[in-house]
C-alpha cells in the first residue's frame, strides 16, 4: 500500500515502528556509483533524523558480475533504533532506501533530503506504522 502518513498525534506507546521506502529512478549516476558520495550522504542522514549509528556502515559494490544490470553499491547502516539499507544501481542509477526505527522521523524532510543528494528523475514512497498483532 502506498501512502503518505502524518505522524501529528501518534506517541510511542502506541506503535512499534516506522517504516520509510524510498524508490528513486534514474538518479545521477555519478553520484549513485560513489562509495565516498554515499558515504557521506548516510552521514548527513542521520545528522537530519537525529539517529545514532550503531559502528560502522557495511557498504560495498556488490552484484553479481554476469548481471551488471543488477550491480551497485549496498549499504547497511545499524541505528541505535533499528537499521537503514540501501541499494544503488550501477547501470540505470535507481536507488533503493530502507529505514526502519521504533523512534519517529520525519519521513518527508527524508525524501526530500534523497532527492535533493541524489537527484532522481522520479521518486515514489511509501510510509508504514507498524505494530505486531
Amino acid at each position: 500500500i502506498l501512502f503518505k502518513y502524518s505522524m501529528k498525534g501518534t506517541t510511542m506507546s502506541n506503535y512499534w515502528g516506522y517504516h520509510l521506502r524510498i524508490d528513486a529512478r534514474a538518479c545521477v549516476i555519478e553520484k549513485i556509483k560513489s562509495i565516498p558520495y554515499v558515504l557521506q550522504y548516510n552521514e548527513s542522514l542521520l545528522k537530519l533524523i537525529g539517529m545514532k549509528s550503531m559502528g560502522d556502515p557495511w557498504i560495498q559494490d556488490c552484484g553479481p558480475r554476469d548481471r551488471p544490470d543488477l550491480c551497485g553499491i549496498t549499504l547497511l547502516q545499524p541505528i541505535e533504533t533499528s537499521s537503514i539499507t540501501a541499494h544503488l544501481c550501477n547501470e540505470s542509477g535507481d536507488g533503493y532506501l530502507d529505514i526502519f526505527s521504533c523512534k519517529p522521523f520525519d519521513n518527508e524532510a527524508v525524501v526530500a533530503h534523497f532527492r535533493e543528494w541524489f537527484e532522481p528523475q522520479n521518486a515514489k514512497w511509501d510510509f508504514t506504522i507498524r505494530q505486531a498483532c
